[in-house]
């Protein structure tokens, strides 16, 4: 089959059938290109991207896995901290030290004691069926070593859906003056 014009029979095809054909293609091409578009559109998640839920269970259960989380840390519960974690997690807290991983983020146990903290003001951001932002503000009085601190706390959390359970996947908070 030749590919400059020509048709099966090896005439070429006057010019303004090729452009009535090739119009015709495109004009399909973009038919085909909306319909894929507006069946895509209807498929994803309503609310995706947009604070708030059509779940309340939903931001109820994770208000909840949140504070567990809070609190595993609080208790030094190494085993409770990492149970409520996805196994690639990743965090970043506001001691300056940058990204760690699980395995980091249970370490830090070991220098950072939380003696009380309150949640409070969360919001809810589903990104996709399984994957949620949840964000809100914390206060927290701490120990590093001897050395006691207390701050407020803007924090993000995303947490995933895994084999039908809700995990942390990456957790980061920011000092606020």
């Amino acid at each position: 089959m030749q590919l400059d014009g020509a048709h099966a029979f090896g005439r070429r095809c006057p010019p303004k059938v090729r452009t009535s054909v090739l119009r015709r293609g495109l004009v399909l091409l973009g038919a085909w290109w909306l319909t894929i578009a507006s069946v895509a559109q209807s498929q994803s998640v309503p609310s995706a991207g947009k604070p708030g839920t059509d779940n309340p269970g939903l931001q109820v259960t994770l208000e909840r896995l949140e504070t567990q989380i809070w609190e595993t840390f609080k208790n030094n519960d190494k085993k409770g901290f990492s149970a409520l974690e996805t196994d690639d997690y990743t965090a970043v807290y506001a001691d300056g030290k940058g990204e760690r991983d699980l395995q980091g983020a249970v370490d830090s146990m070991k220098d950072l004691t939380i003696l009380s903290y309150s949640l409070g003001n969360f919001k809810l951001t589903p990104i996709c069926p399984n994957v949620v932002l949840l964000r809100y503000k914390a206060t927290a009085s701490y120990r590093v070593g001897a050395q006691a601190f207390s701050g407020k706390l803007a924090v993000s959390d995303i947490w995933i859906k895994r084999a039908g359970q809700w995990k942390s996947f990456h957790y980061h908070e920011t000092e606020m003056k």
